[in-house]
C-alpha cells in the first residue's frame, strides 16, 4: 500500500511538472518583412511578404524599417507577460497589437525615455496584453545603427531572477574593465606615463563608457531624465570613440617596437575617416557616421596586421623591437579574426550571439594585451638593464681611449725632454774639432742616454705584451750584486747595509733594471748634500721567503712625489721636468716586480721619502 501512494505521489508531481511546462508561455514563430521607405503604416505593412526567422535577426546598417511578426503561446492567457527585445541601442521599437488596431503602439527604445510603470531593466521590455492561447504581436524596428533582434518572453516572477543574473554578468564584466583600468593606472604610475601604456589607459576608459552605454547601464541609471534621446548619441558617439582610442592605442604600440618603420604611415591613414565619422555625427548624419566607423573597423585590423606581417627583418639592428615580430604578426591575426567576426555579425552576414560577442572578444582582447603588456614591460627592464650595460661599456671604452691618449701625449712630452739634452750635447760635440777624445766622451754618453730613453719605453710598451720576455730566475748574491750595480751607476754616496739571503733566486737581468732605476731615482731627485740608504733583509710573507729592499733619501727640489700618480706611465714630480733622466720610471719598476711575484710600497716619513720592494725567492 505504501509503495502505491508513493508511485501515485511520484506520478503526480510528473504531471504537475508536465503542466507548468506545457502552460509556459513560448515565442513560437518570427518573422520579419522590410519597409525600404520606412512610412508605412500598421495595416500596410501587414501585407509585405514575410521572411522567417529564429534566434537572432541580423540586418546590419539599413534605412528600412524592419517588422517582425511575433506569435506567442500562452495557455495561461490572464497571466501577465513581458517581452524583452535585445539589445537596449535599438532607436525605436514600436509594439501593434492586431486585436486592438485602432490603439496607438507601445513605443520603447534608446531615444525614449523608461517607462515609469515598468520595472528596471538591461533591454527594452514591453508588456504583452494576452487575450487568446495564441496571439500575434507586430513590432516596427528602426535603429541608426546595426539593426540586431534578440526577443524573449518573461513571467513577472522571471524578471527578478533574470535581472539579477543578467546584472551579475554585466557587473563582471564591468569589474573586470574597472581592474584592468586600475592596473594600467598603478603601470603608468610605475613608468611614468609611458607612452603605450598612456594609449592603453585612454582605450580601457573609453572601453568601460561604451559598455556601460551599450549595455544600457547609463539608461538604467538614467534613463527617467528629460533628455532620454542623448543615451542614443553617446552610444553612437562612444562606438567611434573606442575605434579611434584602440587604432592610436595599436599605433603607439607598434610606433614604439619599431619606431622606423615606414610602414606605419598606413596607419595615419585612417585618422581622416575617424574624423569625418565624429564630424558627420555632431551634424546629425548617424548613420553614415556609424557605417563608415563600421568600415573603419573592418580595416584597421587588416592594417594592423599588413603592418606587423610586412615589417622586414632589417629592423632589428641596433635597436631591437621590445616585442618579437612573430608574436606581434600572430597577435594581430588574431585581432583580426576576431574584429572581423564582430563586424561582419554587424553587418548580417555572420549569426553570432549578440551580447556574448562583443564581451567574449573584448574580454579576450584585453587578457591578451595584458599578456603582451606585462612581457613587453618585462622585455623593456631587460633591454633598459642591457643598455645600461653597454652605456657603462662603452663609457670604460671612452675613458680608455682618453687614458691612452694622455698616455700618448706623456709619451711625447717625455721623449722630447729625454731626448732634448743628449740632441743638444751631440750639436755641441760636433762642433768640437780639436778636442776629439773629450768629443768621443761627450757623444758616448749622449748616445748611451739616448739609447737608455729608448730602452725604457720600449720596456714600458713590452710590459703588457705577449712579446714580452718569460721570467728566467738563476741564484746570485743580492748584497755583491746590488754592490756592482752601485759602482757601476756611480752612486757611491748611497750606504748599503743589511743581510743578503744565500741562494737567493730571481731574474737577474730584471733584478738589475729595478736596483738602478730606483738607485738613480734617489741620486737625481733626492737632496744632493743628505745621505742616502739601501737597506736589504731578510722577510718572509705567507708561505714565501724573500728578501726585502728598502731605498731611503730626504727630498730634494723636486720635493715629494705624489703618491696617487707615483705609479702613473711616464709620471715625474713637477719640479723635476727641468731635470733630465734617462732611467727607468716607477710605474716600468712597479710592472717588473709584480712579474716577478713581488710588490712595491711607497712607505714616506715626514722628512724622507722611502720604497720598499719585496721579491720572493724563486728557487
Amino acid at each position: 500500500m505504501d509503495k502505491l501512494i508513493t508511485i501515485a505521489a511520484f506520478l503526480l508531481l510528473i504531471s504537475f511538472a508536465n503542466a507548468a511546462h506545457a502552460e509556459k508561455a513560448v515565442i513560437q514563430d518570427q518573422a520579419y518583412a522590410e519597409d525600404p521607405t520606412g512610412k508605412l503604416d500598421f495595416a500596410k505593412a501587414r501585407k509585405l511578404p514575410l521572411t522567417l526567422f529564429t534566434g537572432t535577426l541580423l540586418k546590419g546598417y539599413t534605412a528600412s524599417a524592419m517588422w517582425v511578426r511575433i506569435r506567442v503561446s500562452a495557455p495561461n492567457s490572464t497571466e501577465p507577460l513581458f517581452l524583452s527585445v535585445d539589445p537596449q541601442f535599438i532607436d525605436e521599437i514600436a509594439l501593434y497589437d492586431p486585436l486592438q488596431p485602432r490603439a496607438p503602439p507601445v513605443i520603447t527604445g534608446d531615444r525614449y525615455p523608461h517607462p515609469r510603470d515598468m520595472p528596471l531593466w538591461h533591454s527594452n521590455l514591453l508588456r504583452l496584453h494576452q487575450q487568446l492561447p495564441v496571439q500575434e504581436y507586430w513590432l516596427r524596428v528602426r535603429s541608426t545603427s546595426a539593426v540586431m533582434m534578440e526577443m524573449k518572453l518573461l513571467h513577472p516572477d522571471e524578471i527578478p531572477v533574470q535581472y539579477r543574473a543578467i546584472h551579475q554578468v554585466q557587473d563582471t564584466y564591468t569589474g573586470v574593465l574597472l581592474v584592468v583600468l586600475l592596473w594600467t593606472a598603478i603601470m603608468l604610475l610605475r613608468q611614468r606615463g609611458e607612452a603605450v601604456l598612456l594609449a592603453f589607459f585612454g582605450q580601457q576608459l573609453t572601453s568601460l563608457l561604451m559598455s556601460l552605454s551599450y549595455f544600457g547601464q547609463l539608461r538604467q541609471w538614467f534613463g527617467h531624465g528629460p533628455h532620454a534621446h542623448w543615451f542614443d548619441f553617446t552610444t553612437s558617439f562612444l562606438i567611434i570613440a573606442i575605434t579611434a582610442a584602440t587604432v592610436h592605442f595599436h599605433h603607439t604600440l607598434l610606433a614604439s617596437n619599431w619606431p622606423n618603420n615606414k610602414h606605419l604611415k598606413l596607419l595615419k591613414m585612417i585618422w581622416l575617416p575617424v574624423a569625418a565619422s565624429f564630424v558627420l555625427l555632431l551634424y546629425g548624419y548617424a548613420r553614415p557616421a556609424l557605417q563608415l566607423n563600421m568600415i573603419i573597423m573592418q580595416a584597421a585590423p587588416f592594417l594592423l596586421f599588413s603592418v606587423a606581417a610586412s615589417t622586414p627583418q632589417k629592423l632589428v639592428g641596433l635597436t631591437p623591437p621590445i616585442l618579437p615580430r612573430m608574436v606581434m604578426i600572430a597577435h594581430y591575426g588574431l585581432v583580426l579574426l576576431l574584429m572581423s567576426a564582430i563586424s561582419l555579425s554587424a553587418l548580417g552576414m555572420l549569426q553570432i550571439g549578440i551580447l556574448i560577442d562583443y564581451r567574449i572578444v573584448t574580454l579576450l582582447s584585453i587578457l591578451v594585451m595584458l599578456g603582451l603588456l606585462q612581457w613587453r614591460s618585462w622585455r623593456m627592464q631587460h633591454l633598459e638593464q642591457r643598455r645600461k650595460m653597454r652605456a657603462q661599456q662603452l663609457r670604460q671604452r671612452i675613458s680608455l681611449e682618453n687614458s691612452r691618449l694622455e698616455v700618448q701625449k706623456s709619451f711625447a712630452s717625455m721623449l722630447a725632454h729625454e731626448v732634448k739634452t743628449p740632441l743638444s750635447v751631440l750639436r755641441l760635440a760636433a762642433a768640437m774639432p780639436d778636442q776629439q777624445a773629450e768629443l768621443k766622451k761627450h757623444t758616448d754618453k749622449a748616445i748611451l742616454e739616448i739609447s737608455a730613453v729608448i730602452d725604457r719605453f720600449e720596456s714600458l710598451f713590452m710590459q703588457d705584451s705577449p712579446a714580452a720576455k718569460p721570467v728566467h730566475a738563476s741564484a746570485f748574491d743580492v748584497m755583491q750584486e746590488i754592490e756592482t750595480i752601485r759602482a757601476h751607476t756611480g752612486a757611491t754616496r748611497m750606504k748599503l747595509s743589511g743581510q743578503s739571503l744565500p741562494g737567493f733566486a730571481t731574474d737577474k737581468a730584471l733584478f738589475r733594471i729595478i736596483i738602478a732605476s730606483l738607485m738613480e731615482n734617489a741620486m737625481k731627485h733626492g737632496d744632493m748634500e743628505k745621505p742616502k740608504h739601501i737597506r736589504v733583509t731578510k722577510q718572509r710573507r705567507g708561505s714565501k721567503q724573500g728578501i726585502a729592499i728598502e731605498f731611503t733619501n730626504a727630498p730634494g727640489m723636486a720635493g715629494f712625489p705624489d703618491p696617487d700618480k707615483l705609479f702613473a706611465q711616464f709620471y715625474r714630480a713637477p719640479a723635476a721636468h727641468k731635470q733630465t733622466s734617462s732611467d727607468h720610471g716607477l710605474d716600468i719598476v712597479k710592472a717588473i716586480t709584480r712579474a716577478l711575484g713581488g710588490t712595491i710600497e711607497y712607505l714616506p716619513s715626514p722628512r724622507r721619502i722611502r720604497f720598499r720592494i719585496w721579491l720572493p725567492n724563486l728557487a
